[in-house]
């Protein structure tokens, strides 16, 4: 799938009809920040992916510590392989989480959300 095939796909997030309120920076032409209402995530809750090991916790803390109530349903690092592939994603749809974000790097992170988002369980994905 080409990247320019899954930026074509923008009417998903009318259509989900989500309270998402995207923040964005641009650097480099590239949209980096994006903040979801924290209401939202505190009601249908959160998985990180991506990084290496360790990360994703660092992460889980702070989002703890400045936004209290907000539900981190699972959280795994990025690096696994091809075969661990599937195993991620009946992690990530286990969880419940409604909201992913992915921090495998682009353009990696947005061909796999494009390849993966139906089979994970969630309503939005977010490459960050």
């Amino acid at each position: 799938m080409e990247i320019r095939e899954g930026y074509s796909f923008a009417d998903l997030a009318k259509e989900a009809r989500l309270p998402v309120l995207l923040v964005a920076e641009n650097r480099l032409g590239v949209l980096n920040h994006l903040r979801l209402t924290v209401n939202y995530l505190r009601a249908e809750g959160l998985f990180l992916l991506g990084a290496r090991a360790g990360v994703c916790e660092s992460v889980k803390m702070w989002v703890e510590r400045n936004h209290p109530g907000v539900k981190i349903s699972g959280l795994r690092h990025g690096f696994f392989s091809a075969a661990e592939e599937e195993s991620v994603l009946e992690e990530i749809r286990g969880s419940g989480a409604k909201v992913l974000l992915v921090a495998l790097g682009a353009p990696r992170q947005d061909l796999w959300i494009m390849e993966n988002l139906s089979r994970t369980g969630v309503r939005v994905a977010l490459g960050v």
